[in-house]
């Protein structure tokens, strides 16, 4: 994760099986669902105020391949510009992500 999850924040560490996040707004944890054979990595991002976002995440076999998706809720009082920062930081990591498992997919063949 902190290969391809810059948006989440400047510092991530996993500590006792949680990532924690430093934030513009405070130390935000992450917690994914338990290791599993389905492509399951639903996610839960608790904010320093206890708010807790969910994110469901999956990893879907596709051919040779695999496609990854995750639904990013608006949050209840969000406006239009900070869901689109959001949905913003969002594609920029997962573009990074993409971009990490193809180089490694490419590098062992």
């Amino acid at each position: 994760m902190p290969k391809w999850a810059a948006g989440l924040g400047s510092s991530i560490s996993k500590i006792d099986g949680r990532w924690m996040v430093e934030t513009p707004r405070g130390v935000v944890t992450v917690e994914f669902a338990p290791a599993n054979t389905l492509g399951v990595l639903d996610h839960t991002v608790t904010l320093g105020d206890g708010t807790k976002i969910y994110m469901p995440m999956r990893v879907i076999a596709n051919g040779e391949g695999a496609e990854l998706v995750l639904t990013l809720y608006r949050q209840p009082g969000m406006g239009d510009a900070q869901f689109e920062h959001d949905a913003g930081l969002v594609q920029k990591d997962l573009a990074t992500l993409k971009h990490l498992v193809e180089a490694s997919r490419d590098a062992h063949g």
